[in-house]
């Protein structure tokens, strides 16, 4: 079974250089490094007017919902208090789980 963690996220345009880059050398290896998860993609969301900024998302790929629940219990509070702490309330996050059929 594949079961996907995706998280859509928008940062402010003023910190979003700052926080890709964050999200592409820190904080995607440190989700992976907690071993609950295989893989992940990182894309940018197209859209046509991205006038207020543009939006990411980070698909995080695991075999088992116990994995995607230890993440969720034991590491993703620190992980959520780590990007609040470096960029505070200057973007928002989306939270999904996906079953592949």
């Amino acid at each position: 079974m594949e079961i996907v963690y995706s998280v859509t996220v928008k940062p402010d345009q003023d910190i979003e250089q700052d926080y890709v880059q964050w999200l592409q050398e820190e904080h995607i290896h440190e989700v992976l490094s907690t071993g609950c998860f295989d893989s992940f993609r990182f894309y940018k969301i197209l859209a046509e007017d991205e006038s207020d900024g543009a939006s990411y998302n980070i698909q995080y790929e695991t075999t088992e919902m116990s994995r995607y629940f230890d993440y969720i219990n034991d590491y993703a509070p620190n992980m959520r208090s780590k990007g609040k702490e470096k960029f505070g309330e200057k973007f928002h996050a989306f939270r999904t789980v996906l079953k592949h059929l």
